[in-house]
């Protein structure tokens, strides 16, 4: 149960992560040269609407990556503890994503006091 609620997890994240990309490339221009190809970078639109999608995109896409971390370091937990490796496996896996889950709170953590 725990794998499946990892994975409905995982898929709403990287398909809630793909419209917010989606969504915001309407507020991207490209530039074309002479011969009519796109040179150089996009460049955004600058209207208080496509700010407002910008800025919602890139706080939604970082908490679908947090999202998506976590589940996919439930995800693996929950296979490790169901696999037949030896115990002395399964604890080093564990232990990494132990450290794995610390690092990615400090990520999120971190990322949310910067807003303050």
């Amino acid at each position: 149960m725990v794998r499946v609620l990892a994975m409905v997890v995982s898929i709403a994240a990287v398909a809630d992560f793909c419209y917010r990309a989606y969504i915001a490339s309407d507020c991207f221009e490209a530039s074309f040269d002479a011969s009519g190809r796109e040179a150089g970078p996009r460049s955004a639109i600058d209207t208080d609407e496509c700010r407002a999608v910008i800025t919602s995109r890139d706080v939604r896409m970082r908490l679908d990556a947090a999202a998506l971390v976590v589940a996919m370091m439930t995800l693996i937990g929950a296979s490790v503890m169901l696999s037949h490796a030896r115990s002395s496996t399964k604890r080093m896996v564990l232990g990494v994503e132990a450290a794995m889950l610390v690092v990615a709170a400090a990520y999120c953590l971190l990322w949310m006091l910067s807003f303050r």
